[in-house]
């Protein structure tokens, strides 16, 4: 069978299906590689955190594996002062948006710079005071370690917001 010149679709028309079908196979491969689900359990005072992919662009300090485990925050004295303390530092923070769920459990979005990727971290403010963490890639596979990097910041931050608390307390 010959397709003549009258029934070739236009070039026009052959790169608007091109870039639509570009656009769907970016998608699907965003979406197999994404790593699932990102926010955390929020039934109830003993919430979790949702688990890390198998992927590394994830780190939790509920984690069970040493690859995607992180130590959870602490160094306040009450869970009162550990929230304030962590809404200090994310405050301060560039290109971060926040909500409090309740008084227990924040969720926050990074966006990175350049690129604009999204990262999801999820806090729970446990009853010693300690602050459960999870930072999460919403897309791709690795992270170059920029998820655990962050964790490691926010760290420091809060301890520094801890200790300036106290200070200030008489």
């Amino acid at each position: 069978m010959q397709i003549s010149a009258k029934t070739a679709l236009p070039n026009n028309a052959l790169s608007t299906l091109s870039a639509t079908l570009m656009t769907v196979l970016m998608a699907a491969w965003l979406l197999m590689y994404s790593g699932g689900v990102y926010a955390s359990d929020r039934s109830g005072s003993d919430a979790t955190l949702a688990p890390c992919p198998p992927s590394p662009n994830c780190v939790s300090s509920q984690a069970t594996d040493t690859d995607h485990f992180v130590e959870p925050l602490s160094g306040a004295s009450t869970p009162a002062e550990a929230l304030a303390a962590l809404t200090h530092v994310l405050s301060t923070l560039d290109r971060v948006e926040w909500t409090a769920a309740n008084d227990r459990q924040i969720q926050a979005t990074f966006t990175s710079f350049i690129f604009r990727f999204v990262d999801d971290v999820d806090f729970i403010i446990e009853d010693d005071a300690s602050i459960t963490i999870r930072s999460a890639s919403r897309v791709g596979h690795s992270d170059f370690g920029a998820n655990r990097k962050r964790v490691e910041m926010l760290r420091e931050r809060f301890s520094q917001a801890v200790g300036a608390s106290s200070k200030a307390a008489p």
